[in-house]
């Protein structure tokens, strides 16, 4: 029995499941195996790749340096954009930071696996039990 299940191990749904678990008992669930490194069929975030420099903030504030493992090259600072429409060309500064992405969320779930938040990889969440019946989503 768990007080609190959270689906989807992404960092945000890790980074709750990490706060939470050091008062209560938590599930944290997620379609993908992060158990396991990706492999070929394997879903995969079709989102992440960069963070942000408010993520890199808030990272920072909890006291969190990213493992060297999760970083990825290149490290760009500098894009290039081109509107060829208009014939402009402009060159911005950017501060992400060129991450790994799977290996990002591994890292954060390991986070909260260390302060006692189970998890279960693999699965979808399909209903949940209260007091004694059982609900299922459409």
């Amino acid at each position: 029995m768990y007080d609190l299940a959270i689906v989807g191990a992404g960092p945000a749904g890790a980074t709750l499941a990490r706060l939470l678990g050091k008062r209560y008992r938590i599930l944290l669930v997620d379609r993908r195996d992060l158990d396991q490194e990706v492999t070929a069929g394997s879903p995969i975030k079709s989102c992440g790749g960069l963070l942000a420099p408010d993520a890199q903030k808030v990272l920072a504030q909890l006291g969190l340096g990213l493992p060297r493992e999760v970083l990825v090259g290149p490290q760009l600072f500098v894009v290039r954009t081109i509107d060829l429409d208009q014939g402009f060309e402009r060159y911005y500064q950017r501060f992400y930071i060129n991450i790994e992405r799977e290996r990002f969320d591994r890292w954060l779930v390991s986070l909260a696996s260390a302060v006692g938040v189970t998890t279960c990889f693999g699965a979808t969440f399909c209903g949940y039990q209260r007091e004694g019946e059982i609900t299922t989503l459409p």
